[in-house]
């Protein structure tokens, strides 16, 4: 196993445990920083699925929608994704 797929462990791990035990504004920001820094991060949208499924509630803000969190990845991940294609050479 190369040290990237470790550190990409590493950082998983470190996000399951965020999601657990830490506030949902340090989960969604480490989750950009691993999409913006792995290439085809698609770990982010399990967790943002798992966030959404065990904390979330549909608000009337949101027109009924319960998945709020896994939009917002949804959208960061194809924004950075774009942002990446365009940055490198």
């Amino acid at each position: 196993m190369d040290s990237g797929r470790k550190i990409r462990i590493i950082f998983d791990l470190g996000l399951i445990f965020s999601a657990v035990f830490l506030p949902w504004w340090f989960v969604i920001i480490l989750l950009i920083l691993g999409i913006s820094i792995f290439d085809s991060y698609y770990e982010a949208f399990l967790i943002a699925f798992f966030i959404d499924s065990v904390y979330s509630i549909s608000r009337e803000f949101f027109y009924g929608i319960s998945f709020i969190y896994f939009l917002i990845i949804l959208i960061f991940y194809f924004l950075i994704d774009l942002v990446k294609m365009k940055l490198r050479f």
